[in-house]
């Protein structure tokens, strides 16, 4: 390696620590303390495995611009932000190490391993078996132990739910069918213990104007599935617009809904009751304790956050945010 490789890594070192103090909060001693890293072979198993059983359609994407960012995501990316964001903001709802967590939409594991690796005991579920085949190799490279179940969110035993801190939906219950997330929202909050969470991050709010998510359209939340079915061709984003194509069909609209077609308030006051009197805790609000997410959030987000809060009910702030990153306490 030549003197002038080194400087340049000196320099992307210097500069990615910059960048994570602008954008991350502090990040405490005893939750960075116990990350594992991920060894140069490690990283090798763990492309080879994402690309034998993960990123398989179009047999192409890897090696697109889109495809190589997407897989360097899966490989650190993911981890990563988990690390810096929700694990250190589930740690100040309940202590991670020695909790027992049921993760609704593990995939293949990048949360998982956040969450193991600082003494959490997860129960992982997904429908998607090659994610899990991903999953279980990504536990061992990083040598942290999950359960992984494949199975649906609606499959859950209730007296399993009744024992663990959280249910966590991970960024998954944007992919739910509607009778899903009402069957499994309902069953959760019912076998909850009196103390624990119900808990959804990274979800899309259906009430917000610009769809970030699956689309990259203005108001392509708003649309009803069939419309927004032909409407998908118009989507920058690739390969969603040439996946789905009439005539549309149950399994057409299926495909949409597991792409992502975002949640609102809505189904967790037809499965939970009335919202108002819970407490609701925000991983956006958490966030914004960093000046530069607060600063992004003044100037982007608050305006039409504040104009949801106006027409809509007393529900909580949390849920007229971008996103739905929101913790419910059961009482």
């Amino acid at each position: 390696m030549t003197m002038e490789s080194i400087l340049n890594l000196a320099r992307a070192g210097r500069v990615g620590r910059i960048v994570s103090v602008l954008r991350y909060r502090h990040l405490s001693r005893h939750l960075r303390a116990r990350q594992r890293p991920l060894s140069p072979p490690g990283k090798e198993r763990l492309v080879a495995a994402l690309t034998k059983h993960y990123f398989r359609d179009p047999p192409d994407y890897l090696s697109t611009q889109a495809g190589k960012k997407d897989l360097d995501d899966h490989v650190i990316g993911r981890t990563y932000v988990d690390r810096r964001t929700i694990v250190p903001w589930l740690d100040t709802l309940f202590r991670l190490d020695g909790a027992k967590i049921i993760e609704i939409g593990c995939g293949t594991c990048s949360s998982t391993v956040a969450l193991a690796e600082q003494g959490a005991e997860v129960f992982g579920y997904d429908i998607d078996e090659a994610s899990l085949a991903v999953g279980s190799e990504r536990l061992s490279i990083y040598g942290v132990k999950a359960d992984l179940i494949k199975g649906n969110a609606t499959e859950i035993p209730a007296a399993q739910i009744a024992e663990v801190n959280a249910v966590i939906y991970f960024a998954t219950a944007e992919h739910m069918t509607l009778d899903e997330k009402l069957s499994s929202f309902s069953a959760v909050w019912g076998s909850l213990h009196s103390g624990a969470y119900l808990i959804v991050v990274e979800t899309p709010n259906r009430l917000w104007w610009f769809d970030s998510h699956t689309a990259l359209l203005p108001f392509y939340m708003w649309l009803p599935d069939d419309l927004a079915t032909h409407y998908s061709r118009f989507s920058p984003r690739f390969p969603f617009n040439e996946r789905l194509r009439p005539p549309v069909t149950a399994q057409t609209l299926l495909s949409l809904t597991r792409t992502g077609r975002a949640a609102s308030y809505h189904e967790f006051e037809l499965s939970l009751g009335g919202l108002s009197a819970l407490q609701i805790s925000s991983l956006n609000r958490w966030n914004r304790g960093n000046l530069l997410q607060f600063a992004k959030w003044f100037a982007v987000d608050r305006s039409f956050e504040k104009w949801l809060r106006r027409h809509g009910p007393r529900v909580g702030n949390a849920f007229y945010e971008s996103y739905l990153q929101l913790a419910i306490r059961k009482p």
